[in-house]
């Protein structure tokens, strides 16, 4: 019985993690004159894309045992949280052209993701461990956003 919940929590944790994709994906602009003009640090883009897809299916697989979990289902909201911050950061960076917005946003998601991190240390160590590596991954992120921004402090000036 268990593994029919893990199989249709991990069904629903995807599906969900798939259309927070697809949001994401209507909100950037790469390609734009902005953008372009842009000095960002040096980047493989395929290897930052192979991360992103890695850490939305290590967060899927975390969503799947909230799911589970009665302890941890009370926590979900810090979950919608993750989830819908990765569509509002490409709004606010790709479309609005806000870089110190979007480094707010990237150090709440950075403190969200902690927080996940650390209620989840006293469940299953898998588990914990992929919130880690989100963690890791939001750390990351803010860093980027942070070279971002000094990077182009003369263009915002």
């Amino acid at each position: 019985m268990l593994t029919y919940k893990r199989f249709v929590s991990f069904s629903i944790s995807l599906g969900f993690v798939l259309v927070i994709g697809a949001i994401n994906a209507l909100f950037m602009t790469p390609r734009s004159e902005w953008f372009a003009n842009l000095v960002i640090p040096a980047l493989n883009e395929k290897i930052h894309s192979f991360l992103w897809l890695a850490v939305y299916i290590l967060y899927a697989v975390v969503t799947a045992e909230f799911l589970i979990d009665k302890t941890l289902r009370s926590y979900i909201w810090s979950l919608f949280l993750l989830a819908v911050g990765n569509p509002v950061w490409c709004l606010v960076f790709f479309r609005l052209h806000s870089i110190i917005g979007a480094l707010c946003l990237s150090v709440l998601l950075l403190s969200d993701s902690i927080f996940v991190t650390v209620i989840n240390a006293k469940k299953t160590k898998i588990n914990w461990l992929f919130c880690l590596l989100i963690s890791v991954w939001y750390l990351y992120i803010a860093g980027l956003n942070a070279a971002i921004l000094i990077l182009n402090l003369k263009t915002l000036l």
